[in-house]
C-alpha cells in the first residue's frame, strides 16, 4: 500500500511539473521580441541560418565626435551578468570619455544571446572567439561596414 501511494505521488508530481513547464514555455518570447530598440544581433557559426546557430546580442555606442574613434573597446560581462550590466552606466561614459566605439555583448546562456544546443559555444575558447568577433564588428562600424543583422 505504501509503495503504491509513493508511486502515485511521484506520478502526480511529475505530471504537475511537466504541465507547469509547458505553460511557462508557452509564455516565452523570442530574443528579438524582448530586445530594446538599440539591440543588435550578430550571427556566428557554420552554416549561417542553421537552426542551432548562435545569434550574439550586443549593444554599441559611438563617440560623440565625428570621424573615426580613437579606440575600439569590448566589454565582457562576468557570471550572472549581461550586456545590460555595462549599458546602464558605462557604455556611453566610455564612448564619450575615451572617444571610442564601445561594444558589450551577452555571452551564450546570458541575456538575449541565443542558447544553441551545441556545447562548443559554452567554453572559454568560444567566449574568446565571440569577444574577438565583437571587436571586429565594432571596428567595421567606423570603416563603413555598418552594424547589426
Amino acid at each position: 500500500m505504501r509503495r503504491s501511494c509513493t508511486g502515485a505521488a511521484l506520478v502526480f508530481l511529475l505530471h504537475r511539473y511537466v504541465t507547469l513547464e509547458a505553460k511557462e514555455q508557452a509564455r516565452l518570447i523570442s530574443e528579438r521580441q524582448a530586445a530594446d530598440a538599440d539591440s543588435l544581433f550578430h550571427p556566428m557559426g557554420e552554416p549561417p541560418g542553421d537552426d542551432d546557430e548562435l545569434r550574439v546580442h550586443y549593444k554599441l555606442r559611438r563617440p560623440p565626435t565625428p570621424g573615426p574613434p580613437r579606440a575600439v573597446v569590448a566589454c565582457c560581462h562576468g557570471f550572472g551578468a549581461n550586456a545590460w550590466s555595462w549599458e546602464r552606466g558605462a557604455l556611453t561614459r566610455l564612448a564619450d570619455g575615451l572617444e571610442a566605439t564601445v561594444i558589450a555583448h551577452d555571452s551564450p546562456g546570458f541575456g538575449l544571446t541565443s542558447r544553441p544546443k551545441n556545447l562548443r559555444w559554452y567554453v572559454p575558447a568560444a567566449n574568446a572567439e565571440i569577444a574577438r568577433t565583437m571587436l571586429d564588428v565594432a571596428a567595421r562600424v567606423f570603416s563603413g561596414g555598418g552594424a547589426g543583422q
